[in-house]
């Protein structure tokens, strides 16, 4: 409630990492999603929101091809349960250092456990190389 003055001055564009106004019985916001709006705006915020909202979205719409995948669902859930955790934390706590790089990883893992399917399907059909896994 304190902030939401100074966030709505510069909504859209924010403040910046070092220039954003800080109250003075609170010198740290510890809602990431908050420090974020206040540093970036809606600019820096709308893009970490979505892709949050689109690796979940992925994650559990995505539908096995074949019984060769049907193992692939125990893998699923372990990475929206990582990524779940990271959007209930961020809302609690500020975004370290070290998490935000490790959100940046486990979404890249998520992509690349949603397209391996269908990458090594579309080299297989092409007859260039099959892939040893």
């Amino acid at each position: 409630e304190r902030y939401e003055p100074a966030l709505m001055k510069h909504l859209v564009e924010g403040y910046g990492t070092i220039t954003w106004p800080k109250a003075d019985d609170m010198p740290s916001v510890d809602n990431a999603y908050l420090h974020q709006a206040l540093c970036y705006g809606l600019l820096g915020l709308c893009p970490l929101a979505l892709m949050l909202l689109l690796a979940c979205g992925r994650l559990i719409f995505t539908e096995d091809r074949d019984d060769a995948e049907r193992h692939a669902h125990t893998l699923r859930f372990a990475l929206m349960g990582v990524l779940v955790c990271f959007v209930l934390n961020f809302s609690t706590v500020y975004m370290g250092n070290q998490s935000v790089p490790l959100l940046f990883f486990f979404t890249g893992a998520i992509e690349g456990h949603l397209l391996k399917p269908r990458l090594a399907s579309r080299v297989v059909a092409a007859g260039s190389w099959v892939p040893v896994v």
